[in-house]
Order: structure tokens, then C-alpha cells, then sequence
């Protein structure tokens, strides 16, 4: 058992693949989002992911049966230039779409348009 981890991205980098394997919840999936900036291939649930603009086989992997679970992480951990694809994919998806800059100018917008309302 690992316990408290004071950086998670220290602890993450290490990870040949980082998985979700949701089968409820609800929220923003911040974690999931961490690990495409870090470039990281990640496997999901379609729940874990639910709400991101993702592409399963491009920015990460979605299964959502126990063995194509286990067959989506086995792939990834067997083919490095598979998982450093996806990986790289996941990044430019998080620098194009939610990058602090990109999601912040939409919330400004937002507020903008609560001016005189």
C-alpha cells in the first residue's frame, strides 16, 4: 500500500498505462484529463471517460468488458510505439481542448455574458 502520494505526476510518470475502470460515477473526470496532459496512454470505461471529447484508439483506449479491459492494458504495455502514440494523442487533445487557457477564455465568455443581466 502506497498511502498519501504528496505529487501524483512524480508517481504517474512512472506508469506504463493509466487506467479507469469506472463503472459509475459522475463529475468531471480531472484525473483521466491529468494523465492525457502527461501524455500518458490511458484505458477507460465509456463512463470513466464520460464527458470528454475523446476518440477511443486515438487519444486513449475505452472498454468496457472486463477482458477487453485487461486486453486494451496488455496491448499497451506489449507496444511501446502503440502506447507513445495514444499518449502523444491524449496530450495534443488536452493542449487543443481543455488546456487552462482554452477552458478559462470560455468561462470569461460566460461571465461576459452575464454583464448587465
Amino acid at each position: 500500500m502506497i498511502g498519501y502520494v504528496s505529487d501524483s505526476q512524480e508517481m504517474s510518470r512512472d506508469c506504463g498505462v493509466f487506467i479507469v475502470p469506472l463503472r459509475s460515477g459522475s463529475g468531471v473526470r480531472v484525473k483521466i484529463l491529468n494523465a492525457l496532459a502527461m501524455a500518458l496512454p490511458v484505458v477507460s470505461t465509456s463512463i470513466g471517460a464520460e464527458g470528454l471529447d475523446v476518440v477511443s484508439g486515438k487519444h486513449l483506449i475505452l472498454a468496457d468488458t472486463p477482458s477487453d479491459f485487461a486486453d486494451a492494458v496488455a496491448t499497451l504495455l506489449r507496444n511501446k510505439e502503440l502506447a507513445d502514440q495514444i499518449g502523444n494523442s491524449g496530450r495534443d487533445l488536452v493542449c487543443e481542448k481543455y488546456s487552462w487557457d482554452i477552458v478559462g477564455g470560455k468561462l470569461l465568455k460566460i461571465y461576459d455574458g452575464l454583464d448587465g443581466a
